[in-house]
Formats: C-alpha cells, structure tokens, sequence
C-alpha cells in the first residue's frame, strides 16, 4: 500500500475495537518424543538473535580494528578484545581459528585406538 501519514504522531495504530471477532481452540497433542510430551514453540524467531548482537558489538569495536570476538561474546572477550586493540596485538581471525576449532582437532588428532588406551590407562 501506499503510506497515507507522514509521521508517527497522525500515525493511526490499531485497537481492540477494529479487530474482528474470532474464537480460540485448545488443542492437545502430546509428542512421543519426551516423557513430558512437551514442544518446542516460537524458539526459530530467536535464532537470528545471536548473531545480531554478535555482529552489533563487531560493529561497535570496528574503529579499533576488531573484526571478530569468539562466540560467547562474552564481557571478558569484548574488553580482552579491547585491550589487544589498543595494545596493537589483536589476533587475525583469518590465519588463528577460534579457540572452540583448535580444541576440536586437537581431540580430533588423536587416534582411536591410542584415545582407548589412554582412557584405559587413566581408568575410565
């Protein structure tokens, strides 16, 4: 449509009273899937808000050159971030990978048969 106020003052916002009549059902259908029965609802609108923020905070820390913060943003992250900034000793995102993918092939760089052995020996 076409936007007939220019302004939010003659903006007309909808009431109760130009609503149209409707009725509401419960309905009821457990899942089998848990012992609850419970489902999920509404959770896929809060999947873009990680990263939004995520990427407000790189926004917000651009002029110091940082152009990632690992995942938690945590406050100690973005103040570490901060003070590598100023220090001039800000990790390049592109040649360093976060911290969660080093300890992964980390895990990952140890074979099977060696990871039994250990966990034997160590009694797990």
């Amino acid at each position: 449509g076409n936007p007939v106020t220019s302004n939010l003052a003659d903006y007309g916002i909808p009431t109760a009273a130009e609503l149209p009549s409707f009725e509401t059902h419960s309905t009821q259908t457990p899942t089998p899937l848990n012992p609850l029965g419970a489902k999920g609802i509404g959770e896929a609108a809060t999947i873009g808000s990680t990263p939004a923020v995520q990427n407000a905070v790189i926004d917000a820390l651009s002029h110091l050159g940082v152009r990632h913060i690992d995942l938690p943003c945590t406050p100690e992250r973005v103040w570490s971030t901060i003070r590598d900034a100023h220090a001039g000793t800000l990790a390049d995102p592109w040649r360093e990978p976060p911290e969660v993918f080093a300890r992964l092939r980390a895990d990952a760089d140890v074979p099977e048969e060696d990871a039994a052995g250990a966990a034997a020996a160590d009694g797990i």
